[in-house]
């Protein structure tokens, strides 16, 4: 450690398709430059190193499955005729996307239900609680039935 007593904690969270490898040169050159230890959570089997507050997330694998999920719903939604009206435009329409359903339909239903407006704070059983109220409303009200796939819900429980 350097001539200072005091210790600080510095954390860097990246999206996995945001230059992960570049960060994580970058990370592990200021830990060397600074003498600060680094938690690398470059794996799976990595993450369990890091502190944990108690609360149970969802893993890398329930996380894809979600975004697959939400894929699904926006080829469904496209395929029936819904599109999103741009902000700019009425007549400028946009196909949903993984990050509309995501932005636009999952994230206000988790708002709505648990007052939380980040889906990484969700506990399992709030992912797939909020996850059937989107599947019955699209069901119901737009005709577009995509099942929150049976394989994450055996997994969240």
């Amino acid at each position: 450690m350097s001539e200072h007593s005091e210790r600080h904690l510095m954390g860097v969270i990246t999206h996995h398709k945001c230059g992960t490898i570049w960060m994580k040169k970058i990370i592990l050159g200021l830990s060397r430059l600074l003498e600060a230890p680094v938690i690398g959570v470059w794996k799976n089997i990595s993450i369990n190193r890091i502190p944990s507050n108690g609360d149970a997330t969802r893993s890398d694998r329930q996380n894809n499955a979600m975004h697959l999920w939400f894929r699904q719903i926006a080829e469904q939604l496209n395929d029936a005729g819904y599109w999103v009206r741009h902000p700019f435009s009425d007549s400028f329409e946009i196909p949903f996307t993984e990050v509309l359903v995501k932005e636009m339909l999952y994230k206000p239903t988790v708002k709505a239900m648990f007052n939380k407006g980040t889906t990484t704070k969700l506990t399992p059983s709030e992912l797939s609680e909020a996850a059937e109220v989107l599947v019955r409303w699209l069901s119901e009200h737009k005709g577009v039935y995509v099942p929150f796939p049976q394989q994450l819900k055996d997994q969240l429980k």
